[in-house]
């Protein structure tokens, strides 16, 4: 992974934030992390997302808004939900 210094932030000057924007935005962004860079070998958009159905209205559409700002597209290419 990297850290703040590899992107020449000056972490003496960071200070911790209070404002959220959203409390599913970090979940929504979580296919960046792994597709992009921590497993960029499994590619992009995923092939499936698994997860109950109450997050169709969490997860599922977090991720998709994000993605569709950021790459304008989805970050999956099917969905699947239970329960």
């Amino acid at each position: 992974g990297t850290t703040l210094a590899e992107h020449r932030f000056n972490t003496r000057e960071l200070r911790k934030g209070n404002d959220i924007l959203d409390v599913w935005f970090e979940s929504g962004a979580s296919h960046h992390a792994v597709l992009e860079s921590t497993h960029p070998e499994l590619g992009y958009p995923a092939n499936m997302y698994l997860e109950g159905s109450d997050q169709h209205r969490g997860w599922f559409q977090a991720s998709l808004l994000e993605a569709a700002g950021y790459r304008d597209t989805p970050p999956f290419k099917q969905i699947l939900t239970h329960g």
